[in-house]
């Protein structure tokens, strides 16, 4: 027979047996790769400037900074942009001095490094200034999305080449094209375009077309030749010197390296 004292022993052994926690077994998870490591892991080309970059360059590109400018300028018109309507603006002489003639200068060799080789320099205040130059740029915002460079073509030193006689190989011309470029012979140039380029996600949106009818507007019309085309540029001449009735037109700058 048990007594009191007993049953109160078994009680309190069976409920500090029930209350025990059990010991915690550890599942192994499978190893994984988080988020941010992956985007390390594999290199790509950025989407805004074309820049081919490592994984390290990746995690710290800001290409964004390289377009931005927080300068006045004065606008000129507006244009059509994939997020809405931009300024062109016109840079003036006194861009090319201090912070304003460092930021342009970088954003020229951006340009010249990451999408669109060339052999140009930026036109003088000089000429800014007596209105042989002019620069162009198509903003929204602060924020760069076209850049265009060019000059008054005045003299014989400037010679004028049709398509056949510009790029061999590039893109052969059909016998209305060569008709078109014959009649571009005999039509002379007043405007030459150096440097004309639109951030990749503005391509084939007219921003180009628009910067160089800004141009038009402001020397009062005139034809155009273009200098040292890309097979892109190249396309875009041809299709916008078929407004003109003519072929593509290029031209040597005159404040290009090859020319000093």
């Amino acid at each position: 027979t048990f007594n009191v004292f007993q049953l109160i022993e078994v009680f309190l052994a069976m409920l500090s047996t029930s209350c025990r926690k059990k010991p915690r077994v550890l599942k192994e998870k499978p190893r994984t790769v988080s988020k941010p490591q992956r985007l390390l892991a594999v290199a790509r080309c950025c989407r805004d400037c074309g820049l081919r970059l490592s994984a390290l360059e990746d995690a710290l590109h800001q290409c964004s900074k390289a377009f931005d400018w927080p300068f006045p300028a004065e606008t000129i018109c507006s244009a059509s942009a994939s997020s809405g309507q931009c300024r062109l603006v016109r840079l003036a002489a006194n861009t090319l001095r201090g912070t304003m003639l460092s930021r342009l200068a970088e954003l020229w060799e951006t340009i010249r490094e990451t999408d669109l080789s060339h052999s140009l320099d930026l036109p003088s205040g000089e000429r800014l200034a007596n209105g042989s130059a002019w620069l162009l740029m198509a903003l929204k915002g602060r924020e760069v999305l076209g850049l265009l460079s060019a000059e008054r073509i005045a003299g014989p030193s400037s010679a004028c080449l049709n398509s056949s006689g510009l790029i061999a190989g590039m893109k052969q011309t059909s016998e209305t094209d060569a008709s078109k470029a014959d009649i571009g012979q005999r039509t002379k140039p007043t405007l030459g375009v150096a440097v004309v380029w639109v951030r990749r996600r503005e391509r084939r949106r007219g921003l180009a077309t628009s910067l160089v009818d800004c141009l038009r507007r402001l020397n009062g019309g005139g034809s155009v030749a273009f200098s040292q085309p890309t097979e892109l540029g190249f396309n875009f001449a041809s299709s916008y010197s078929c407004r003109q009735h003519t072929g593509p037109l290029v031209y040597d700058p005159d404040w290009s390296d090859q020319s000093k």
